[in-house]
C-alpha cells in the first residue's frame, strides 16, 4: 500500500473536523513548499540577471592600475 493509500485509509477514520483540520495541514505544507519553491526561483532569476553579459567580458578586463586603493 502506498503512502497516499494509507493517509487516505487513516483520514477517512477520523470525524469530520479532525478531517478538516488534516486537509488544513495539508494546505499549509502545499503553501510553503511552493513559497519555497519561488524564493528558490527568484534568488535564481536575480543571480542570473546579475550576472547577464559577464560571460563575455574577458578574464583580465581590470588591471592593478583600476584599483583606488590596494590592500596588503
Amino acid at each position: 500500500m502506498s503512502i497516499t493509500e494509507l493517509i487516505i485509509e487513516k483520514v477517512k477514520k477520523l470525524p469530520k473536523p479532525s478531517q478538516v483540520e488534516v486537509l488544513d495541514f495539508v494546505e499549509f505544507i502545499d503553501t510553503k513548499l511552493h513559497r519555497e519553491l519561488n524564493e528558490s526561483e527568484c534568488a535564481d532569476y536575480s543571480i542570473n540577471n546579475a550576472m547577464r553579459g559577464l560571460e563575455s567580458e574577458d578574464d583580465n578586463v581590470y588591471s592593478l592600475s583600476d584599483i583606488k586603493e590596494k590592500y596588503s
